[in-house]
């Protein structure tokens, strides 16, 4: 009776011995990427994020909302390309030349301002960009409202941006 249990302890210990040497590879491999894993993550926050408009597309947008909160006409035309449109959930959609004369006429009389209430989030690739912003909108016919401003940008051959469509949605 002894040696059948000597024998199986013998078994059992090289049947230990061969899993621990496939074990330990394994553990040693998960080691390894776990570290890599949290090294990215470490790195990745540290990075600006991707979704952060560039600096010459932050600069159209602020241009281009500075042109509405200013009444310009000459700054909105700088700002956009032939064949914009805006569309708004309350007004309509305007073409280029019907959205000019809004910006020159009709908001300056209701004391219309625009302000961003969060940093502009930017998706896409040349040749074309989306920006979204949440904006509130103060005026003396509809009060203050809220919503969000998409623009659609486009890359000219030649490097200029321009915004060729703004979406607004709100209330």
């Amino acid at each position: 009776m002894t040696d059948t249990l000597r024998a199986s302890d013998t078994v059992v210990t090289r049947t230990l011995e061969r899993q621990g040497r496939i074990l330990r590879p394994v553990v040693v491999i998960l080691a390894i990427l776990v570290l890599g894993l949290g090294a990215w993550v470490i790195y990745d926050f540290g990075q600006e994020s991707a979704l952060v408009p560039t600096s010459e597309i932050r600069e159209l947008v602020d241009d281009y909302t500075a042109a509405w909160n200013e009444y310009d006409g000459e700054a909105f035309l700088a700002t956009t390309r032939a064949g914009y449109t805006f569309t708004s959930n309350i007004t309509g959609t305007f073409d280029r030349d019907e959205q000019l004369q809004f910006i020159e006429n009709t908001l300056p009389a209701s004391a219309w301002q625009v302000e961003m209430m969060e940093a502009p989030v930017m998706v896409g690739d040349t040749p074309w960009y989306y920006v979204s912003f949440p904006v509130q909108i103060e005026g003396t016919l509809r009060g203050s409202r809220q919503g969000v401003s998409v623009l659609a940008i486009y890359e000219t051959l030649d490097g200029e941006l321009l915004v060729m469509n703004h979406v607004y949605a709100g209330r």
